[in-house]
């Protein structure tokens, strides 16, 4: 899936959330789920995640930003 290049806590939640750069992860008691994400990100190549109050994660790709809700 490519080098790991972020990891974010969602302290409301306690989950990290993880990123390469290709793919998105959820990391919840000990176990790694991958996101399945890739059709609603705007670019395939992630370069930052941020997570936010309101239940989102932030993807910077090289060309933009895309807003996932979490559920």
């Amino acid at each position: 899936a490519g080098n790991l290049i972020s990891l974010v806590y969602h302290e409301a939640q306690h989950v990290i959330y993880a990123a390469s750069t290709t793919e998105l992860y959820r990391i919840e008691g000990g176990k790694v789920h991958t996101l399945e994400a890739g059709p609603y990100l705007l670019d395939k190549t992630i370069r930052d995640i941020k997570v936010d109050s309101a239940n989102r994660v932030w993807v910077l790709h090289p060309t933009g930003i895309s807003i996932l809700y979490l559920k």
